[in-house]
């Protein structure tokens, strides 16, 4: 009798042991798509509860569709080989939890079909500080969320699904390990311990909306964030950054349209990149009013054609962007609107746009522009150049028909003129070391400057050059059959006139130390000279010349 009660309690204790594997493997039905949450589709017709592994193998390839909310593991395990299906219903959620045995917590394989529910939830609430690895072998995944405690790792790239809700960070730690994650969304938002480790990952977020939601950011840590990128492609989405520190934050909307991306609360970024080229008002990166945003370095993607654009949240309301102390200068194609810099840095933008609201420490010109070290101006039919610069090492404009180029500097080393038919070309500055103008029929050209070490004028059928200069060391016009050549100077060294015929050549000098006039064939020459000066005046052929003397002038 005790014997039969012993086998019997022994009968018993081996069903339960049976059910109580810890393995559960899939067996589902041939030639039917099995539900996950009916017992008898599992070994020992039993669902895997907590406890279990739940295992997926080649030669059960039966498909399999997740229609509970109750569906529990201890890992999931998808064994070389199996190639069956999986489905879910909206609704249906997974929740592996403890340890493993093997450090797995979630394992696919790229043989399979991964056709779950973007809205299907896979848990993961382990809380052993063990590290589990999550394998999703290239599948597009459904929302995935960590709220137990423990500690995962990603093994491969992530991927999931547009419809999913991305990555819910809860608690615990998730280290994306290096990886590519492509996911609509990242929520951190909480106060519970938990930790993103990043390892160099790129992040890219393709949902509008708060994609990055870390506005809550109590006991939220950023390991190893430095090296890692974050991207934003929907042209709606915002970036709530809680008040953390980033390496590469990029903007970058894949298409642009009546919605702006944005940036929430006071952030440090390594690199905030700008990247919405051609973004038109108001539709550009939006910072939130009276938030500081502290950059290591500003980029923009934008072009001479397509600014990129960055700007406040409310118009009016300025924000406060902190870039490293200095001056500096960048070659950036942006629009700037109500942005304040922080006091201690001077920003130059040559290629930017001031839109109004911004900081008297931005300037919308170049720095290293008022050195221009080369500036030429070649004008074709009918344009207009304009080249100003502090100081102009070279400086030549070349006109054409109908052109009307400006050369304006403090000081320019050397300049040139070559006038053509129907032209006006300028060119002003406070020192002219040498300067030279060649004007040629119907043109007008005019150089002016305090001081010009170097003149020379060459005037030819119909032109008009005029060099006007406080002092001229060396001063030379020669002007030829109808020209009017004109050279004004304060103090001329030496001072050389030659006029052809029917040629005006005017000179006008307050000091001359030598002026040498020639006047040829019906040439008018006048030439005042005040102060001790000498005129040499040879006349030939019916010439005019005009010379008041005044005060000891000998001639």
């Amino acid at each position: 009798m005790f014997r039969q009660f012993l086998r019997a309690q022994l009968t018993l204790l081996f069903v339960f042991g049976y059910l109580l594997l810890t393995v559960k493997k899939w067996l589902g039905k041939v030639g039917e798509v099995g539900k996950a949450g009916t017992a008898a589709n599992w070994e020992g017709a039993a669902l895997p509860g907590a406890s279990s592994e739940a295992e997926f193998v080649g030669e059960d390839n039966n498909d399999c569709e997740w229609n509970s909310r109750t569906s529990k593991a201890k890992q999931l395990v998808v064994a070389t080989g199996y190639t069956g299906k999986w489905t879910s219903t909206s609704t249906a959620m997974l929740t592996l939890g403890t340890t493993s045995s093997t450090g797995v917590a979630l394992k696919l394989v790229s043989g399979m079909n991964f056709a779950v529910a973007g809205s299907m939830v896979i848990r993961f609430v382990g809380s052993s500080g063990t590290v589990e690895t999550v394998t999703t072998a290239g599948k597009s995944m459904c929302t995935l969320e960590f709220a137990g405690g423990g500690s995962y790792k990603l093994l491969d790239a992530l991927t999931c699904s547009t419809e999913s809700l991305g990555i819910t960070l809860e608690q615990g730690t998730l280290d994306l390990n290096g990886q590519t994650v492509t996911v609509p969304t990242v929520k951190m938002s909480g106060s519970t311990e938990r930790s993103l480790k990043m390892g160099g990952a790129t992040i890219v977020l393709t949902n509008g909306g708060n994609a990055w939601a870390a506005e809550k950011s109590t006991s939220l840590t950023l390991q190893e964030a430095a090296g890692s990128t974050i991207e934003l492609t929907f042209f709606s989405a915002e970036f709530q950054g809680g008040g953390l520190t980033y390496g590469t934050v990029r903007f970058a909307p894949a298409s642009l349209g009546e919605h702006h991306q944005g940036i929430q609360q006071s952030n440090t970024f390594g690199t905030l990149a700008v990247n919405n080229k051609g973004a038109g008002a108001p539709f550009g990166l939006a910072v939130e009013a009276g938030t500081t945003q502290t950059v290591t370095t500003l980029t923009c993607n934008g072009t001479a054609e397509a600014l990129g654009r960055l700007e406040s949240s409310k118009a009016g309301e300025p924000w406060t962007l902190s870039l490293p102390a200095g001056t500096k200068e960048l070659p950036l194609y942006i629009a700037l609107k109500d942005v304040t810099l922080a006091e201690g840095t001077t920003l130059y933008l040559p290629n930017g746009k001031d839109e109004g609201g911004n900081s008297a420490n931005i300037h919308f010109e170049s720095q290293t522009g008022k050195k221009t070290y080369e500036a030429a101006i070649i004008g074709s039919t009918g344009t207009q150049g304009v080249t100003t610069g502090l100081l102009v090492a070279s400086g030549a404009i070349q006109t054409r028909t109908g052109t009307r180029p400006n050369l304006t500097a403090k000081l320019v080393a050397s300049a040139s003129i070559i006038g053509r038919a129907g032209a006006i070309a300028n060119t002003t500055a406070g020192k002219l070391v040498s300067a030279a103008i060649t004007s040629r029929t119907g043109t007008q050209a005019t150089l002016t400057a305090q001081r010009v070490v170097q003149a020379s004028v060459t005037t030819r059928t119909g032109a008009q050059a005029i060099l006007a200069g406080r002092l001229v060391a060396t001063g030379m016009t020669v002007s030829r059959t109808g020209t009017r050549s004109s050279l004004h100077a304060q103090f001329t060294a030496t001072a050389t006139i030659s006029t052809r015929t029917g040629a005006i050549g005017v000179v006008t000098l307050q000091e001359a130390a030598l002026v040498f006039a020639y006047a040829y064939g019906g040439a008018q020459l006048v030439s005042p000279a005040i102060g001790s000066a000498a005129v040499l005046v040879p006349a030939a052929g019916g010439a005019s010349v005009l010379i008041p003397a005044v005060g000891g002038v000998e001639l």
